[in-house]
């Protein structure tokens, strides 16, 4: 007798799921870094470009529309950072997702790996016992033929 083929499926079944979060983790996890790289850029842009802004003013170079296009500029890289910001957000709220996901997945996995241990130990079990019996009942056997001969005898 050996395991039931529906626990070989269940398994395989939450093999898949857990390869699946996994890929998922790993794509997550991409856009997480891709995210992330996207914001450290313009806050380095935005400190460059302020950086550069004040060595050229020191030097007497702004005029009042110089200076407007220097706030308007940095008015609108403040909102790409702000934008940005709420997507790197956004990517860390699905990553932490995406790593439950896998957690769930892999506790089910083991789980149903744990089952099919049992069973399959149920069986060995129940083979040896009926193993052991058949055993007893030769042994039984032999010694009431041996018995039997020396009664005979």
């Amino acid at each position: 007798m050996s395991t039931s083929p529906a626990i070989h499926n269940l398994l395989a079944h939450e093999k898949t799921q857990r390869d699946q979060a996994l890929t998922q983790l790993h794509s997550t996890r991409e856009a997480l870094n891709q995210a992330q790289s996207r914001s450290d850029q313009l806050s380095q842009h935005r400190s460059a470009y302020e950086q550069h802004w004040r060595e050229r003013h020191t030097q007497g170079e702004s005029s009042i529309e110089v200076m407007r296009c220097y706030n308007d500029y940095m008015n609108r890289l403040d909102m790409a950072i702000s934008q940005q910001g709420s997507l790197l957000t956004q990517a860390e709220e699905r990553m932490a997702h995406a790593r439950r996901l896998v957690l769930e997945a892999e506790l089910r996995v083991a789980r149903t790996q744990k089952l099919l241990d049992r069973r399959q130990a149920e069986i060995l079990q129940d083979a040896q016992r009926r193993e052991q019996k058949m055993f007893d009942e030769q042994a039984q056997t032999l010694s009431w033929h041996a018995q039997r001969q020396a009664a005979n005898s």
